[in-house]
């Protein structure tokens, strides 16, 4: 009864999302000369109750666009901006023109304190920003939970991210891309907390200042790091009960003024995590119904440390350094009966298998940066080096019993395999802008980066080395890049125009003791990636805007490894060192009603597009290889809703309606065309009770989809409900995670003489219960560098 009342609850916020009725607020703020205060902290407030309707800041033209509630022709203002006196009143103040005249203030401006809340979601042109920190949900979530209840991103059963529904997302952590393959990402996702994670950024269409790779966008994982003058830190801790008991923690340290700012964070999180997979197959007439169930269990240490000098009024000099540790168990138990196709009801054999696979993986890295503002220019350099050493070790049991007796051991083999892997980062970069007045803007810069990861794969059957099946995979590559971009504005118009160059070498050698012919592979290539959007405001209530980019997503290092991975002696990975590039070309229309209702229509056509394919090889063994189909088409409509109802009641809703189509052809039977549509929902709502206290609803529908364009997939949906108490030091959440246990995948396939059904889950019910507690000054005081105070205050909105 009570989950049908949270379920008519839910279809009643996301219902208000299309109903709310809400007015916008638009007027601009300039000096004494007339010139635009930038940075400026704006507080709108009830003039019946003072109530808070929204905190915005001013732009670089001074402007200000609020939405408050409908029927509020008159509010009250207080407006703090530093060099400014404060400025307090009601809207009957604006001019005709709606601008607001603030006066200069002495130099011995007093400190000011400032309280400003960023709203969970927010519209941006260029992309969706989703303020972790803000949102009660994310209490207890990993990074990679939280991927799976971002708006538009989907997580599969394999850990791959889709964003919109392509594949070949890249991802950022404080805007820099991660080298790691899939396993990898995976699991240095699973040991970051939200608690270490300000917001995540899902920009679909990337301009020419990005790396071209990613075909689908990028998704920047920006960490937490303190601007607040003097000295002041966070302490956290949290419990998640799944399955099992889970704790996490996190502490982070700030002192900034004039000259310095150090800083610094370290995380842990320990417990265990339980998951199922389940593996159903018909080939060769047999019948293959493998179950697994796995628990994980790891322990995780994350951390960050850097220090900024503010050498003088146009110089910055800073280092960072950041890193993890993870160690990590996992054990799994595996059934897989085999049965007649002709006689499914009686198995012909029976095989169990039971694996420990134990790993370590550490990360350091290192960067250091500097960064030159002049009159209308600036100019930003970074080095960075980074240094992965993954380890990890597998035993792998197989048992054939006695159909009737699973004691009786008819036949057995043991595979042990340990996978060291070394990768090591360098890069430089530059970027430099040009303001040409106030219209025109021009960048460019440079970039080169060079990766070197050598894999090592030593396999034994039954404690006896097996040559023919190890070997050590070396790769190296290099991409120099330049790029050049130009944003515009004029009247109503603005737009930007770039282009990037990448030139990309690479080498594989792989050594082994068999004789095949895939042992060295080259490749030498230049590519062009233009890049152009352009938005027209036609009115205050009408935004439209256009874009095109190209871009490439490249093999990751492990799927060019042409080695075999058992997950037990049915089944296997292998790598493709043959596996092409994929290139993407994207446009988009967009239209943004009243600064808030955002749609988008895209369409996109991915060359040589590759996903992980299930094949066949002998009679009984399946493999799983990435692939290069011949293309993937998708078209989207996509909408974005944040809505304000009243002070206390705000939410946002998206939905995304796709048509997505594969076609392949490998072989004489082995041909793909697959067209699908699919609708993705994500709704958010949140209330604030008073005194401290707010509820929040958050749930995500989605249809009928296709996996790796071969793997249709049944609908996937879930629920999350929590509450929270905050006041200026002290926030206590509380969280019930995917409330009716439905986030459970299963997906269809058919190629070649293959049948098979996949689906799977893990504890994804949860309870989680997180505690914060701030310390220190939370003050900004009054600086002689202006544009630099002004650039942390526009920080802490973006």
């Amino acid at each position: 009864m009570r989950f049908n009342i949270i379920i008519s609850l839910f279809c009643s916020l996301c219902c208000v999302v299309f109903s709310a009725q809400a007015q916008v607020v638009s007027f601009r703020l300039t000096d004494a000369a007339q010139q635009p205060v930038e940075g400026a902290i704006v507080h709108l407030l009830s003039a019946r109750d003072s109530s808070l309707f929204k905190t915005e800041i001013s732009d670089a033209d001074g402007r200000i666009e609020a939405i408050l509630p409908d029927h509020t022709p008159r509010f009250l203002m207080v407006i703090n901006a530093l060099g400014f006196v404060e400025w307090r009143g009601t809207s009957d103040a604006l001019s005709p023109k709606n601008t607001l005249q603030l006066t200069a203030a002495a130099s011995d401006l007093k400190e000011v304190t400032i309280t400003a809340r960023k709203p969970m979601f927010e519209v941006k042109s260029d992309k969706l920003v989703f303020n972790v920190q803000n949102s009660t949900l994310a209490t207890g979530n990993t990074a990679l939970e939280l991927l799976r209840k971002s708006p538009g991103v989907i997580v599969d059963q394999n850990d791959n991210i889709a964003l919109r529904g392509k594949n070949g997302v890249r991802i950022y952590i404080d805007g820099k891309p991660s080298p790691l393959g899939n396993t990898d990402l995976a699991a240095q996702l699973q040991a970051m907390q939200a608690s270490d994670i300000e917001a995540i950024e899902i920009i679909a269409n990337p301009s020419a200042r990005y790396d071209a790779a990613g075909n689908a966008g990028i998704i920047n994982i920006r960490l937490k790091k303190n601007k607040n003058y003097g000295v002041n830190g966070t302490i956290s801790t949290g419990l998640t009960q799944g399955r099992y008991l889970r704790n996490n923690n996190n502490v982070s340290l700030n002192y900034r003024n004039r000259q310095i700012n150090l800083f610094g964070t370290y995380g842990n999180n320990f417990g265990k995590s339980w998951n199922f997979f389940d593996f159903y197959r018909r080939q060769n007439g047999l019948i293959f119904d493998q179950k697994t169930e796995s628990i994980w269990d790891g322990n995780n240490h994350n951390y960050k440390a850097g220090v900024d000098w503010f050498l003088a009024k146009k110089h910055t000099l800073g280092v960072v350094v950041n890193g993890f540790n993870n160690q990590t168990v996992s054990t799994a138990n595996t059934t897989a009966p085999v049965y007649l196709e002709n006689a499914p009801n009686v198995p012909i054999e029976l095989l169990l298998s039971g694996s420990t696979r134990r790993g370590n993986r550490n990360n350091l890295n290192t960067n250091l940066n500097y960064q030159w503002t002049g009159n209308e220019r600036s100019l930003n350099v970074d080095a960075d080096y980074g240094t992965y050493d993954l380890w990890a070790n597998e035993t792998v049991p197989n048992r054939y019993v006695a159909v009737n007796n699973p004691t009786e051991i008819i036949r057995e083999v043991d595979f042990y395999s340990e996978t060291p892997t070394n990768i090591d980062l360098y890069s430089v970069k530059m970027d430099w802008e040009q303001a040409f007045g106030k219209k025109i803007t021009w960048s460019a810069g440079a970039k080169t980066a060079r990766v070197r990861t050598d894999n090592t794969f030593t396999f034994l059957e039954n404690n006896v080395p097996d040559p023919t099946r190890s070997n050590q995979f070396v790769y190296d590559e290099a991409i120099h890049a330049l790029y050049t971009q130009t944003r515009f504005s004029a009247g109503k118009w603005e737009g930007q125009l770039g282009v990037r160059a990448e030139n990309t070498r690479s080498e594989g050698n792989l050594r082994t003791a068999n004789d095949i012919a895939d042992k060295n592979v080259r490749r030498n290539y230049l590519d062009l990636f233009p890049s152009a959007s352009a938005a027209y405001s036609a009115g205050e209530n009408h935004r439209w805007g256009i874009s095109y980019s190209r871009r490439i997503d490249r093999p990751v290092y492990a799927d060019l490894n042409p080695f075999e991975y058992r997950l037990n002696e049915l089944t296997y990975f292998k790598g493709n060192p043959f596996l092409l590039p994929q290139y993407t070309h994207t446009a988009e229309v967009s239209h943004t009603w009243k600064w808030t209702l955002n749609t988008s229509l895209s369409y996109s056509y991915v060359n040589n597009y590759f996903a992980n394919l299930s094949d066949t090889i002998e009679e009984r063994r399946s493999f799983l290889r990435k692939e290069n189909f011949d293309d993937q088409r998708v078209w989207n409509l996509t909408s974005s809703y944040p809505f304000q109802i009243n002070a206390r009641w705000s939410g946002f809703a998206t939905a995304t309606a796709s048509y997505t189509a594969y076609r392949a052809n490998f072989a004489p039977g082995k041909t793909i065309d697959i067209q699908n549509y699919a609708v993705s929902t994500y709704a958010q709502t949140s209330y604030n009770v008073g005194r401290g206290f707010s509820v929040e609803l958050s749930g995500s529908y989605n249809t009928p989809s296709v996996w790796g364009g071969t793997y249709r997939n049944r609908v996937f949906w879930f629920m999350d409900a929590g509450a929270q108490y905050k006041n200026d030091r002290f926030s206590v959440r509380l969280v019930v995670g995917d409330v009716f246990q439905s986030m459970r995948w299963r997906g269809v396939a058919e190629f070649g003489g293959l049948y098979a059904v996949a689906s799977g889950g893990w504890d994804s019910r949860q309870l989680r219960l997180n505690a914060t507690y701030n310390f220190g000054k939370t003050t900004v005081k009054d600086a002689r560098q202006r544009k630099s105070a002004t650039e942390d205050l526009k920080s802490r909105v973006e």
